[in-house]
């Protein structure tokens, strides 16, 4: 089951769980984060799903053991057993020929095992149970051991070389496995964990006497047709096969069981009846009302792991308001957005939404990157409140849509709305220059905004700052504006139990040293390269001090004059530019700086979601000194004045810092005052119940 088919849908969701030998054996499943997150995404989809099948009472067991899916929608089906594993004749048994395993003597007696290299697959217990057993019945009895490939009987013979009387085989058919069941003694199914457990079935289909353990779901397969064994007693495996090899009346009693429990296996009318009413309950509760439904939440937005910022501000509004909303996330189906949503939350496709309930909320987020270019049509559609991130968002969309060849479906759908005005200066514009220069762009969608459309679209707009929307309502001033407080995920629980110390030590930085941190993306913008030199300042008084710069850089030119600077500079060796940091590494680097560096000129009136991060995890915060942020206090973030003494302002601020560790302290102890009455999800999530229109 891959990620996105669980949680992307319009009904309800049956997912088929087979087995938590992952969970059970992570060391052998889990060998990069990668192997990890992806088995993680799968095991939550199973977990939001409205029901789910277990192919056996164990693999249910387990599910709610190892996540408390509620056991009372869990359906236990067991799969068939093909038609081919069956009790073959003898006439048709000698005729057999079997061309893979003509390197074997069949004709005597031998023992079956048909397992895997896998840890779960206990291999090594059977081998040693085996080699007990030989002084007792002989070499005459082989061990023939079936593995699943050529690449698996090499690892065998890696790992445990060949055993006295061990035939390792590998790549048989299925006709010939089945072949091996009827003319093995028996067969012998060590395993500490299976889910169901193919091998024991496909034996008892065969009318093959079983040896297997009392682990996981082997023992509800095998019922009283085998010989049931501690999975991890040599000494009871051993007398086990012993016992097999020697009693021949028990040889031929668990035979004669084996054909009755087989039948279990066997019933594809019973399976599909079974299938049939896990489907059809789901079906059911999702027509049937519920008087305590939650109200829904219909948030259209880009989300992780697209890097944006919208994206992160999104994720992050999906956990705020699935406290007390079903919340329906729209994302275009160009990607697989992170699984790691709340278990209310599910993503949809945009032309999902007609066949849904009605949300009590509408909220399209809405910045300039390509990745929210989808919300154009469903916004004039489908009525709402729009989040405005970026207030040069139709900066962006003009060079998406020249990018796509789309400028004049740009000039009829943005510019023309606007006004006269505006579509006459746009076409003098382009009738001067056939690909207008950058500075000519800034200043006609400086002075137009063109965000007449999304006005006359939306109930109401909202953004995270008073300087934002007075500007907005000046320019329009039939518009429903309104400001919302950014909220951030409360970081420090999340980092108080990292080796802060050790890192720091890893990353060669001094205990005492103090250590600056930038984070986002890497602009010109944000004067990183002002940063870097009043770094420099900093440092030839306490040279130990260190510079993290961390985000990636979508202008190529400035991040090679970051990186040039940095190898001028004569404390290059202190400054690391980090170009990504997952969403784990980004929080334990923000709880590893001292202070953090978040300026940026000229204003765009919008609030930054760095620093509110920053704020949350108590870092004392250096800002500019522009509109939208003179809301929060000074002894909260000290200010730096954007022009000619800016870097004496911020050298003198890093100075200060390094110098009086009270000084540091009382700010961290402000910035985090600051964000748990200002900055939790909390709180953003009741400005949206109070701002955003609602539905009743």
């Amino acid at each position: 089951m891959t990620p996105q088919y669980a949680s992307v849908s319009v009904c309800g969701v049956v997912s088929t769980f087979y087995d938590a030998i992952p969970l059970i054996f992570p060391k052998d499943y889990f060998t990069s984060h990668a192997a990890r997150a992806f088995h993680t995404q799968c095991l939550q989809n199973v977990i939001r799903s409205d029901g789910v099948i277990a192919i056996s009472e164990s693999a249910a067991r387990d599910l709610y053991l190892y996540t408390g899916y509620d056991l009372a929608k869990t359906q236990i089906v067991y799969p068939l057993v093909e038609d081919r594993f069956r009790k073959i004749n003898p006439e048709e048994l000698n005729s057999f020929s079997a061309p893979s395993l003509k390197d074997i003597d069949l004709s005597q007696r031998f023992i079956l095992s048909v397992t895997g290299i896998h840890r779960s697959k206990n291999v090594k217990t059977l081998l040693e149970a085996y080699m007990q057993s030989l002084s007792l019945i002989g070499r005459e009895i082989p061990l023939v051991i079936v593995l699943p490939s050529e690449g698996a009987r090499l690892e065998f013979i890696r790992q445990f070389g060949t055993p006295l009387n061990v035939i390792p085989i590998a790549a048989v058919s299925e006709e010939e496995l089945a072949y091996l069941y009827n003319r093995a003694d028996f067969v012998v199914q060590p395993s500490l964990y299976e889910g169901f457990g193919y091998p024991v079935a496909e034996a008892l289909s065969c009318g093959a006497a079983v040896i297997t353990t009392t682990s996981s779901s082997l023992p509800e397969i095998a019922g009283d047709a085998a010989l049931l064994v501690d999975p991890i007693n040599v000494e009871e495996m051993a007398q086990a096969i012993v016992t097999l090899a020697t009693d021949r009346g028990l040889r031929a009693e668990l035979k004669q069981r084996a054909i009755t429990r087989a039948r279990l296996f066997h019933d594809p009318t019973a399976l599909g009846t079974a299938t049939y009413e896990a489907y059809k309950r789901v079906a059911r509760s999702e027509c049937r009302a519920s008087p305590d439904r939650r109200p829904i939440a219909a948030i259209w937005s880009s989300m992780p792991p697209l890097d944006c910022g919208v994206a992160d501000y999104s994720r992050e509004l999906v956990d705020a308001l699935a406290a007390t909303h079903d919340v329906d996330v729209y994302v275009d189906g160009k990607y697989r957005p992170d699984a790691f949503i709340p278990t209310c939350a599910r993503y949809r496709h945009p032309r999902d939404f007609d066949l849904l309930p009605e949300p009590t909320m509408n909220i399209f987020q809405m910045g300039g990157r390509s990745y929210q270019q989808f919300m154009y049509e469903p916004i004039r559609r489908h009525r709402g409140t729009v989040v405005l991130h970026d207030l040069s968002m139709s900066l962006g969309f003009y060079f998406l849509a020249k990018g796509g060849d789309a400028l004049n479906e740009f000039e009829d759908k943005v510019v023309l709305p606007e006004g006269e005005h505006a579509h006459k200066e746009y076409g003098r514009m382009l009738a001067q220059f056939r690909d207008p220069p950058r500075d000519v762009l800034d200043g006609f969608f400086d002075r137009h905004k063109l965000l007449r459309w999304l006005v006359e679209s939306t109930d109401s707009l909202l953004v995270h700052t008073e300087p934002l929307r007075s500007q907005l309502k000046e320019e329009y001033p039939d518009a429903n504006t309104r400001t919302i407080r950014m909220g951030a995920t409360d970081m420090l629980p999340k980092v108080r139990h990292l080796p802060m110390q050790s890192w720091r030590q890893a990353l060669g930085i001094k205990p005492n040293a103090l250590c600056i941190g930038c984070f986002g993306i890497v602009d010109k913008w944000k004067r990183l390269d002002l940063v870097a030199r009043a770094f420099e300042e900093l440092c030839n008084q306490y040279p130990t001090s260190v510079l993290l710069i961390v985000g990636r850089a979508y202008d190529a030119e400035y991040r090679q004059k970051l990186e040039a600077l940095t190898k001028e500079s004569r404390f290059g060796e202190r400054i690391a530019l980090i170009d990504y940091a997952s969403p784990n590494a980004f929080h334990a680097l923000m709880a590893l700086v001292d202070v953090v560096v978040n300026i940026r000129w000229p204003s765009r009136l919008g609030m930054s979601a760095i620093l509110v991060r920053a704020l949350a995890a108590g870092k004392p915060t250096i800002i500019s000194d522009i509109p939208e942020w003179r809301e929060i206090p000074e002894e909260v973030c000290p200010r730096v004045t954007p022009g000619e003494t800016a870097l004496k302002q911020l050298s003198a601020l890093l100075i200060g810092f390094a110098s009086d560790p009270a000084t540091l302290k009382a700010h961290a102890m402000s910035a985090r005052k600051w964000f748990l009455s200002n900055g939790t999800l909390d709180a953003m999530r009741a400005d949206y119940l109070s701002e955003a229109p609602r539905k009743q």
